[in-house]
């Protein structure tokens, strides 16, 4: 019937639509998108109250679509069903006459059922062109000064989405003003943190720096936050500089705070001082929580450091994670003197972190400082090429000579900053999500699987989570997992609590990569019974 669009069975269609089994409806309510007559809406919309599960509610929703009377289907926003008015709305929202108005979604964003509430979420998601009409439903948001964390974040996401609009930024600057450490300051910071601005107008840069100047460490800490994602206006850049130069100095501080003040300061942080540069490198070892570390090596990739601060640095990386080592290279790029490059490779030899680093990445790197620094960084070479051949023998060996691990220690190691596991992988409801999850593991992985895993990331990619590796107009080579993905711009995480934003225009190719964004080399940092313990621990999450 649905093939030859037999507009004579239409009144038996609408009547299996609402009445029969849930797979007749299915079927009859696609014959009644394809016959696309009008006097079909009322039945679907009927039928839409009472849906069986989503495959069925998306063929009522498209048969809706199909007929495309617009006229008929808005009936539906009247009805008193929550089911039946979400197909009219997302109907609408969908069909290209459907004219679906601003004044017919807002007021559903503060519904009290949940279905109404989360379908006009998503619909204005999608329609930035509606930021104008949003203003007055912000305003009363931030004004609650109640919400759940829930509703925070939802109101973070939606200002997020339009606040490129002059009049949402000129909303977030007064909210800016007060700087009161309220919840409406801290929610407008972390908005503008996801916006993907590039540069903030002078009003809202004015804002953020009466919020770095608050007494509540928590706004101060959103304020950073943001700078570190979008430049301030040129008029005020001087005083925010000012400003975090000042909280990076100050003892008295929280150090993460002063860490990433530092590391967000227009323009870099400058010549560091000794005193300074010391607090900056005693934050780079293995055992200090991850957002130290990763803040630690932005401040040092920012900052111009001496002769003798180069060769601090170097001597640190032995006590270097695996998972910042390729970061801490970095620092190193702008400075070719030939005793820098010998006092790297020198460490370098020591650090057992060096089993992360690509022997291609290393061999590159190295080429452009003087010939003798060549020439000590081919003995590095040899090594890193020695350790790739001998993986296979490597993870046999270990398998064989594991002690008994304890699930319970293993936890520890799971959570903990040497490791690093649960800033990317979650187990339960802990951890990060940059990697797969890892709650039930052990009913897909064996063993061998696993350890492979964790020493050897790189030798088998999970599905889903390929990495990309994007190469960009400057010249610039980044490897990562996509997280988003827009016309603007390309998101990848590139490590834990690491992303990088890419614009589209500066994008020259993107392509697979074949290295894992979780790094190698744990088994180097971590004891014989650390990596039994923490295996145990994989193995018992089933």
């Amino acid at each position: 019937v649905g093939l030859y669009r037999d507009a004579a069975a239409l009144s038996r269609l609408q009547r299996m639509v609402v009445e029969d089994t849930p797979a007749l409806r299915r079927v009859a309510a696609e014959a009644l998108g394809r016959i696309g007559h009008p006097q079909a809406v009322p039945a679907l919309l009927q039928a839409a109250a009472k849906p069986v599960d989503r495959v069925l509610e998306h063929s009522l929703i498209y048969a809706l679509i199909e007929i495309n009377h617009p006229e008929s289907i808005r009936q539906g926003l009247q009805s008193s069903n929550a089911h039946s008015r979400r197909a009219a709305l997302v109907a609408l929202d969908q069909m290209p006459s459907g004219n679906l108005r601003p004044e017919e979604v807002i007021p559903l964003l503060e519904s009290e059922d949940p279905i109404l509430r989360t379908t006009a979420r998503w619909i204005v998601g999608h329609r930035p062109t509606w930021a104008r009409a949003l203003v007055p439903y912000f305003q009363r948001q931030l004004a609650r000064g109640s919400l759940t964390s829930q509703q925070q974040e939802e109101l973070q996401s939606q200002l997020a989405q339009v606040a490129f609009h002059a009049q949402v930024q000129s909303l977030m600057a007064q909210v800016l003003k007060r700087s009161s450490g309220d919840q409406a300051t801290l929610i407008v910071l972390e908005a503008l943190g996801r916006s993907g601005l590039k540069e903030l107008s002078q009003e809202l840069s004015a804002g953020v720096l009466r919020a770095l100047q608050s007494r509540s460490p928590q706004v101060q800490q959103a304020a950073v936050a943001l700078l570190s994602r979008v430049k301030p206006h040129a008029k005020v850049r001087p005083q925010v500089r000012q400003v975090l130069l000042a909280l990076g100095q100050e003892e008295s501080k929280p150090v993460l705070l002063r860490l990433q003040a530092l590391a967000a300061a227009p323009g870099g942080p400058g010549k560091l001082s000794d005193s300074l540069a010391r607090f900056v490198l005693e934050h780079l070892d293995q055992e200090m929580p991850v957002p130290q570390r990763q803040a630690a090596v932005e401040v040092l990739k920012r900052a111009q450091l001496s002769l003798e601060q180069l060769k601090r640095l170097a001597a640190r990386l032995p006590s270097v994670s695996p998972v910042d080592i390729h970061n801490v290279l970095e620092v190193f790029r702008r400075y070719r003197r030939p005793e820098v490059g010998k006092a790297l490779v020198a460490a370098l030899r020591q650090a057992p972190a060096r089993s992360a680093l690509r022997l291609e990445e290393v061999q590159k790197f190295f080429a452009a400082f003087p010939k003798p620094v060549q020439a000590e960084a081919e003995k590095l070479l040899q090594q890193l090429r020695q350790e790739r051949k001998d993986q296979l023998q490597r993870l046999e060996e270990l398998l064989a000579k594991l002690p008994p691990g304890d699930p319970r220690r293993g936890q520890k190691v799971f959570l903990s900053s040497k490791a690093a596991c649960s800033a990317c992988h979650a187990i339960g409801y802990l951890g990060g999500r940059v990697g797969p999850d890892l709650t039930r593991i052990a009913r897909i992985r064996t063993r061998r699987d696993l350890l492979e895993s964790i020493i050897f990331p790189s030798a088998s990619l999970v599905r889903s989570y390929e990495p990309v590796q994007v190469l960009t107009t400057q010249g610039k080579v980044y490897n990562g997992l996509v997280q988003q993905e827009n016309d603007r711009e390309l998101v990848l995480v590139t490590g834990p609590n690491q992303q990088v934003r890419v614009p589209r225009d500066q994008i020259e190719l993107i392509r697979p990569s074949r290295v894992s964004v979780m790094p190698s080399g744990l088994d180097k940092v971590l004891s014989l019974q650390e990596l039994a313990d923490l295996l145990a621990f994989l193995e018992a999450a089933k």
